[in-house]
């Protein structure tokens, strides 16, 4: 449980060029966004919650403090928000999309344990 803290106050932060562009409406009624990887050649389709989320990357927030600005907007139960972002995050460091870092790392004194 103390790692659950420990990541949740981590702070995410976009590696390299990325491009983001939001799809207003698709031909579903869903709200999509589009992440273009020009360094790996790959486009990736995201929902709105995921272009959310990447959108409040900025190198400053915590996940704890996304997961919170998450919860004002959707009325989705705690226990699922927090699992849905965490999952996400998981999925866009092993994508290489973003880093986590800890409080500590951004002033220069750990190394940073959960980059890959």
């Amino acid at each position: 449980m103390d790692e659950d803290k420990l990541i949740l106050r981590s702070i995410p932060m976009k590696m390299g060029n990325i491009l983001i562009e939001k799809i207003i409406e698709t031909k579903t009624g869903n709200t999509e966004a589009i992440i273009i990887l020009p360094e790996k050649g790959e486009v990736k389709v995201i929902n709105e919650v995921g272009y959310e989320i990447i959108e409040l990357i900025d190198g400053k927030q915590s996940l704890q403090n996304i997961i919170d600005h998450l919860r004002g907007i959707y009325d989705i139960p705690d226990d699922q928000i927090t699992e849905d972002v965490l999952s996400f995050i998981d999925i866009l460091k092993q994508k290489g999309i973003i880093k986590l870092q800890t409080q500590s790392d951004l002033k220069g004194d750990n190394k940073n344990v959960y980059e890959q």
